[in-house]
Protein backbone atom coordinates (compact mmCIF):
# COMPACT_ATOMS: atom_id res chain seq x y z
CA UNK A 1 0.00 0.00 0.00
CA UNK A 2 1.46 3.48 -1.27
CA UNK A 3 -0.27 6.38 0.42
CA UNK A 4 0.37 10.12 -1.20
CA UNK A 5 1.51 11.18 2.16
CA UNK A 6 3.55 8.66 2.51
CA UNK A 7 2.83 7.76 6.54
CA UNK A 8 1.18 5.41 7.99
CA UNK A 9 -2.35 6.51 9.72
CA UNK A 10 -3.46 6.90 12.85
CA UNK A 11 -6.55 4.74 14.60
CA UNK A 12 -8.22 5.81 18.06
CA UNK A 13 -10.61 2.81 18.88
CA UNK A 14 -11.78 1.51 21.90
CA UNK A 15 -15.10 1.30 23.65
CA UNK A 16 -17.43 4.14 22.69
CA UNK A 17 -17.41 6.44 25.92
CA UNK A 18 -13.48 5.80 26.61
CA UNK A 19 -12.51 9.17 25.45
CA UNK A 20 -11.71 8.37 21.53
CA UNK A 21 -12.99 11.88 20.27
CA UNK A 22 -10.90 13.85 23.46
CA UNK A 23 -7.79 11.63 22.15
CA UNK A 24 -8.26 11.67 18.75
CA UNK A 25 -8.75 16.09 18.74
CA UNK A 26 -6.35 16.25 21.22
CA UNK A 27 -3.33 14.60 19.35
CA UNK A 28 -4.73 16.27 16.05
CA UNK A 29 -4.23 19.81 17.90
CA UNK A 30 -0.63 19.39 16.21
CA UNK A 31 -0.54 20.55 12.65
CA UNK A 32 1.43 17.27 11.91
CA UNK A 33 -1.97 15.62 12.10
CA UNK A 34 -5.20 15.59 10.15
CA UNK A 35 -8.52 14.44 12.01
CA UNK A 36 -10.74 12.20 10.26
CA UNK A 37 -14.53 11.73 11.58
CA UNK A 38 -16.41 8.71 12.52
CA UNK A 39 -16.40 6.50 9.49
CA UNK A 40 -17.65 2.63 10.51
CA UNK A 41 -21.15 4.17 11.64
CA UNK A 42 -23.90 3.69 9.54
CA UNK A 43 -24.54 7.57 9.41
CA UNK A 44 -20.98 8.19 9.10
CA UNK A 45 -18.63 9.86 7.14
CA UNK A 46 -18.68 7.51 4.21
CA UNK A 47 -22.51 6.62 4.60
CA UNK A 48 -22.68 7.74 0.64
CA UNK A 49 -21.26 4.20 -0.19
CA UNK A 50 -23.97 2.67 1.91
CA UNK A 51 -20.49 -0.07 2.89
CA UNK A 52 -22.07 0.51 6.67
CA UNK A 53 -25.60 -0.85 6.95
CA UNK A 54 -24.44 -2.43 10.47
CA UNK A 55 -22.74 -1.12 13.51
CA UNK A 56 -19.43 -2.28 14.47
CA UNK A 57 -18.75 -4.28 11.03
CA UNK A 58 -15.85 -6.15 10.91
CA UNK A 59 -13.83 -6.02 8.38
CA UNK A 60 -11.26 -9.05 7.54
CA UNK A 61 -9.68 -9.61 4.01
CA UNK A 62 -12.49 -12.10 2.77
CA UNK A 63 -14.95 -9.07 2.47
CA UNK A 64 -12.85 -6.31 1.94
CA UNK A 65 -12.01 -4.95 -2.18
CA UNK A 66 -15.00 -2.02 -1.70
CA UNK A 67 -13.87 -1.20 1.97
CA UNK A 68 -9.70 -1.20 1.08
CA UNK A 69 -10.60 1.12 -2.18
CA UNK A 70 -12.68 3.47 -0.27
CA UNK A 71 -10.63 4.14 2.85
CA UNK A 72 -7.40 4.10 0.66
CA UNK A 73 -9.27 7.42 -1.16
CA UNK A 74 -10.25 8.69 2.53
CA UNK A 75 -6.29 8.58 3.92
CA UNK A 76 -5.15 10.19 0.50
CA UNK A 77 -7.59 12.88 1.46
CA UNK A 78 -9.56 12.27 -1.70
CA UNK A 79 -12.96 12.92 -0.13
CA UNK A 80 -15.45 14.33 -2.28
CA UNK A 81 -18.16 16.89 -2.04
CA UNK A 82 -20.90 15.26 -2.64
CA UNK A 83 -19.68 13.06 0.78
CA UNK A 84 -19.57 15.44 2.76
CA UNK A 85 -23.17 16.74 1.61
CA UNK A 86 -24.60 13.58 1.39
CA UNK A 87 -27.88 14.29 3.53
CA UNK A 88 -29.44 10.95 3.45
CA UNK A 89 -28.95 8.42 6.23
CA UNK A 90 -29.05 4.29 5.67
CA UNK A 91 -33.02 4.35 5.25
CA UNK A 92 -32.61 6.57 2.55
CA UNK A 93 -34.35 9.28 4.90
CA UNK A 94 -32.85 12.49 4.97
CA UNK A 95 -30.43 13.06 7.97
CA UNK A 96 -28.37 16.21 9.07
CA UNK A 97 -26.74 14.51 11.63
CA UNK A 98 -22.41 14.29 11.43
CA UNK A 99 -23.23 17.00 8.44
CA UNK A 100 -20.57 19.79 10.44
CA UNK A 101 -18.10 17.17 10.90
CA UNK A 102 -18.36 15.90 7.08
CA UNK A 103 -18.15 19.31 5.80
CA UNK A 104 -15.06 20.43 8.08
CA UNK A 105 -13.40 17.87 6.86
CA UNK A 106 -13.72 18.71 3.43
CA UNK A 107 -12.92 22.07 4.07
CA UNK A 108 -10.00 20.97 5.87
CA UNK A 109 -8.40 18.94 3.17
CA UNK A 110 -9.58 21.28 0.11
CA UNK A 111 -7.25 23.62 2.20
CA UNK A 112 -4.60 21.04 2.07
CA UNK A 113 -4.96 20.16 -1.65
CA UNK A 114 -4.23 24.01 -2.20
CA UNK A 115 -1.18 23.69 -0.04
CA UNK A 116 -0.04 20.57 -1.83
CA UNK A 117 3.50 20.98 -0.12
CA UNK A 118 2.17 19.45 3.02
CA UNK A 119 0.50 16.20 3.86
CA UNK A 120 -0.12 15.83 7.38
CA UNK A 121 -0.93 12.31 8.86
CA UNK A 122 -4.71 11.13 8.62
CA UNK A 123 -6.03 10.09 11.93
CA UNK A 124 -9.19 8.10 12.15
CA UNK A 125 -11.34 8.63 15.09
CA UNK A 126 -13.65 5.80 15.56
CA UNK A 127 -14.59 3.54 18.21
CA UNK A 128 -17.10 1.50 15.78
CA UNK A 129 -14.17 0.53 13.99
CA UNK A 130 -12.62 -1.47 16.95
CA UNK A 131 -13.14 -4.88 15.90
CA UNK A 132 -11.62 -4.13 12.27
CA UNK A 133 -8.38 -2.65 14.08
CA UNK A 134 -6.59 -5.80 12.66
CA UNK A 135 -7.88 -5.13 9.40
CA UNK A 136 -6.70 -1.71 9.19
CA UNK A 137 -3.90 -2.86 10.81
CA UNK A 138 -2.47 -5.35 7.69
CA UNK A 139 -3.90 -3.39 5.20
CA UNK A 140 -2.87 0.33 6.02
CA UNK A 141 -0.25 -0.51 8.57
CA UNK A 142 -2.50 1.99 10.95
CA UNK A 143 -0.69 2.74 14.15
CA UNK A 144 -3.35 2.03 16.17
CA UNK A 145 -4.29 3.30 19.87
CA UNK A 146 -7.04 1.40 21.99
CA UNK A 147 -8.56 2.65 24.53
CA UNK A 148 -10.01 1.20 27.82
CA UNK A 149 -12.82 2.44 30.16
CA UNK A 150 -13.71 1.03 33.31
CA UNK A 151 -16.95 -0.30 33.74
CA UNK A 152 -18.84 0.84 35.65
CA UNK A 153 -18.07 4.22 34.19
CA UNK A 154 -18.88 2.62 30.58
CA UNK A 155 -22.33 1.40 31.85
CA UNK A 156 -22.40 5.29 33.87
CA UNK A 157 -22.25 6.51 30.84
CA UNK A 158 -24.70 4.70 29.08
CA UNK A 159 -27.34 5.23 31.46
CA UNK A 160 -26.94 8.92 31.34
CA UNK A 161 -27.60 9.02 27.94
CA UNK A 162 -29.75 6.40 28.25
CA UNK A 163 -28.28 4.98 24.95
CA UNK A 164 -29.19 0.88 24.35
CA UNK A 165 -27.56 -1.62 22.03
CA UNK A 166 -29.04 -4.22 19.56
CA UNK A 167 -27.01 -7.30 19.69
CA UNK A 168 -28.69 -8.08 16.05
CA UNK A 169 -25.56 -5.81 15.02
CA UNK A 170 -23.34 -9.02 16.37
CA UNK A 171 -25.83 -11.81 15.40
CA UNK A 172 -26.12 -10.55 12.17
CA UNK A 173 -22.28 -11.48 11.98
CA UNK A 174 -21.26 -15.00 12.81
CA UNK A 175 -17.44 -14.56 12.07
CA UNK A 176 -17.55 -11.33 14.97
CA UNK A 177 -19.79 -13.66 17.07
CA UNK A 178 -17.11 -16.24 16.90
CA UNK A 179 -14.41 -13.76 18.53
CA UNK A 180 -16.84 -13.92 21.43
CA UNK A 181 -16.19 -16.40 24.09
CA UNK A 182 -18.80 -19.11 24.69
CA UNK A 183 -20.21 -17.53 27.68
CA UNK A 184 -20.83 -14.20 26.17
CA UNK A 185 -22.24 -15.35 22.81
CA UNK A 186 -24.85 -17.29 24.86
CA UNK A 187 -25.86 -14.36 26.87
CA UNK A 188 -25.87 -12.29 23.17
CA UNK A 189 -29.11 -14.26 22.28
CA UNK A 190 -31.22 -13.40 25.46
CA UNK A 191 -34.26 -11.25 24.48
CA UNK A 192 -34.35 -9.19 27.15
CA UNK A 193 -32.25 -7.43 29.50
CA UNK A 194 -32.18 -3.99 31.37
CA UNK A 195 -29.87 -1.38 30.90
CA UNK A 196 -27.00 -2.09 33.03
CA UNK A 197 -27.44 -5.94 32.37
CA UNK A 198 -27.18 -4.70 28.45
CA UNK A 199 -24.30 -2.47 29.22
CA UNK A 200 -22.20 -4.95 31.13
CA UNK A 201 -22.56 -7.94 28.41
CA UNK A 202 -21.85 -5.20 25.62
CA UNK A 203 -18.58 -4.09 27.61
CA UNK A 204 -17.59 -7.36 28.50
CA UNK A 205 -17.52 -8.36 24.36
CA UNK A 206 -15.75 -4.61 23.51
CA UNK A 207 -12.85 -5.27 26.07
CA UNK A 208 -13.07 -9.11 25.11
CA UNK A 209 -11.29 -8.22 21.92
CA UNK A 210 -9.42 -5.39 23.76
CA UNK A 211 -7.83 -8.06 26.22
CA UNK A 212 -6.81 -10.16 22.51
CA UNK A 213 -5.53 -7.06 21.72
CA UNK A 214 -3.52 -6.54 24.02
CA UNK A 215 -2.04 -10.00 24.14
CA UNK A 216 -1.57 -10.32 20.29
CA UNK A 217 -0.12 -7.14 19.09
CA UNK A 218 2.25 -5.42 21.93
CA UNK A 219 2.87 -2.80 19.69
CA UNK A 220 0.25 -0.98 19.48
CA UNK A 221 -0.64 1.78 22.12
CA UNK A 222 -3.26 0.65 25.08
CA UNK A 223 -4.40 3.31 27.83
CA UNK A 224 -6.34 3.25 30.02
CA UNK A 225 -9.45 6.23 30.29
CA UNK A 226 -8.60 7.00 34.11
CA UNK A 227 -5.11 7.31 33.66
CA UNK A 228 -4.66 9.47 30.14
CA UNK A 229 -7.49 11.54 33.02
CA UNK A 230 -5.29 11.53 36.28
CA UNK A 231 -1.64 12.32 34.23
CA UNK A 232 -2.68 13.64 30.57
CA UNK A 233 0.20 15.77 30.05
CA UNK A 234 2.59 12.33 30.88
CA UNK A 235 0.30 10.42 29.05
CA UNK A 236 -0.04 12.18 25.88
CA UNK A 237 3.25 12.71 25.81
CA UNK A 238 4.72 9.10 25.95
CA UNK A 239 1.39 8.87 22.83
CA UNK A 240 3.54 11.80 20.84
CA UNK A 241 6.70 9.81 21.66
CA UNK A 242 5.45 6.35 20.57
CA UNK A 243 3.58 7.49 17.19
CA UNK A 244 7.63 9.87 16.67
CA UNK A 245 5.31 13.07 17.03
CA UNK A 246 6.36 16.25 18.52
CA UNK A 247 4.57 17.36 21.68
CA UNK A 248 4.47 20.85 20.62
CA UNK A 249 3.43 23.85 22.76
CA UNK A 250 0.34 24.27 20.76
CA UNK A 251 -0.72 20.37 21.67
CA UNK A 252 0.35 21.11 25.70
CA UNK A 253 -2.45 23.82 25.12
CA UNK A 254 -4.95 21.34 23.88
CA UNK A 255 -4.05 18.92 26.67
CA UNK A 256 -4.66 21.75 29.51
CA UNK A 257 -7.51 23.29 28.29
CA UNK A 258 -9.63 19.72 28.27
CA UNK A 259 -9.17 18.50 31.37
CA UNK A 260 -7.98 21.50 33.57
CA UNK A 261 -9.40 21.35 37.25
CA UNK A 262 -11.08 24.88 36.25
CA UNK A 263 -13.08 22.70 34.43
CA UNK A 264 -16.38 21.45 35.22
CA UNK A 265 -15.99 17.92 36.92
CA UNK A 266 -19.56 16.83 35.94
CA UNK A 267 -21.37 17.24 32.54
CA UNK A 268 -23.29 20.27 32.08
CA UNK A 269 -25.70 19.34 29.38
CA UNK A 270 -27.06 15.82 30.05
CA UNK A 271 -28.06 15.05 26.57
CA UNK A 272 -24.76 16.38 24.86
CA UNK A 273 -22.35 13.07 24.15
CA UNK A 274 -19.32 14.88 23.54
CA UNK A 275 -18.24 17.56 26.37
CA UNK A 276 -14.68 17.60 25.66
CA UNK A 277 -13.97 20.23 28.75
CA UNK A 278 -13.67 18.81 31.65
CA UNK A 279 -11.84 18.47 34.67
CA UNK A 280 -10.23 14.95 34.20
CA UNK A 281 -8.75 14.74 37.32
CA UNK A 282 -12.47 14.83 39.42
CA UNK A 283 -14.48 13.02 36.30
CA UNK A 284 -13.03 9.70 36.90
CA UNK A 285 -14.84 8.40 39.58
CA UNK A 286 -17.97 10.57 38.57
CA UNK A 287 -19.83 7.44 37.99
CA UNK A 288 -19.25 6.47 41.87
CA UNK A 289 -22.15 9.27 42.44
CA UNK A 290 -24.04 8.11 39.51
CA UNK A 291 -24.73 4.67 40.02
CA UNK A 292 -25.88 3.26 43.90
CA UNK A 293 -23.88 0.94 45.63
CA UNK A 294 -25.88 -1.67 44.75
CA UNK A 295 -25.31 -1.30 41.07
CA UNK A 296 -21.85 -0.96 41.35
CA UNK A 297 -21.63 -4.45 43.00
CA UNK A 298 -24.00 -5.90 40.41
CA UNK A 299 -21.78 -4.05 37.49
CA UNK A 300 -18.65 -5.67 39.05
CA UNK A 301 -19.68 -8.96 39.11
CA UNK A 302 -21.59 -9.21 35.45
CA UNK A 303 -17.68 -7.92 33.79
CA UNK A 304 -15.92 -10.36 36.33
CA UNK A 305 -13.34 -12.20 34.78
CA UNK A 306 -12.73 -9.54 31.77
CA UNK A 307 -12.25 -6.51 34.11
CA UNK A 308 -10.11 -8.10 36.02
CA UNK A 309 -7.67 -7.82 33.21
CA UNK A 310 -7.41 -4.17 33.30
CA UNK A 311 -8.74 -3.32 36.62
CA UNK A 312 -8.16 -4.36 40.34
CA UNK A 313 -9.55 -3.80 43.98
CA UNK A 314 -8.53 -0.47 44.07
CA UNK A 315 -10.28 0.75 40.82
CA UNK A 316 -13.76 -0.04 42.58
Amino acid sequence: FSMNIGKSPILITGSHRSGTTWVGKTISASSAVQYIPDSFAPNGALRQNKLFDIWFKLISVENDPDYYHRFKLLFNYQYTLAEALHLKNEQGKFDYRNTPARLKFYRDIWRLRWQRSFWPVPLLKDPIALFSAGWLHRRFNSRNIILIRHPAAFVSSLKRMNWRFDFNNFLRQPALMERFPPNLRNQISLKKMDLITEGCLLWNCIHSVIADYHSSHPGWIFKRHEDLSADPMNQFADIFTRLELTFSEEVKSAVISTTSAANPAEVINQDRPHQLKRDSRANIKNWKRRLSKEQINRIRRLTEPIAAEFYDDSDW
